[in-house]
């Protein structure tokens, strides 16, 4: 995690302030379907996140959880679909 770029931001989960990673996107793997949720994301959602990621000059204000696969060398996608959705459209604009 060293070779990242460290911010101090406030988790909405853990209810803390936590040392987050500037991972890139394309090491973060995602399952299709949120697992957490029952009838998975609403994607609607992600466009209010990818306004407020253009439009806010702190860029992203809120983190997303992965975890390390040391057998894959990724980063799987614990909580946060609708901010890693909206930061993957975000690359597109």
């Amino acid at each position: 995690l060293s070779q990242f770029i460290t911010k101090k931001m406030y988790c909405p989960v853990t209810k803390q302030e936590e040392t987050t990673y500037a991972i890139p996107l394309n090491m973060i793997k995602e399952e299709i379907c949120n697992p957490g949720r029952i009838n998975g994301t609403d994607h609607a959602n992600s466009n209010q996140i990818l306004d407020d990621l253009i439009t806010d000059p702190n860029g992203q204000t809120c983190p997303i959880c992965v975890e390390y696969r040391k057998s894959t060398g990724t980063f799987e996608l614990v909580y946060g679909y609708t901010r890693l959705w909206a930061f993957r459209q975000a690359q597109e604009v």
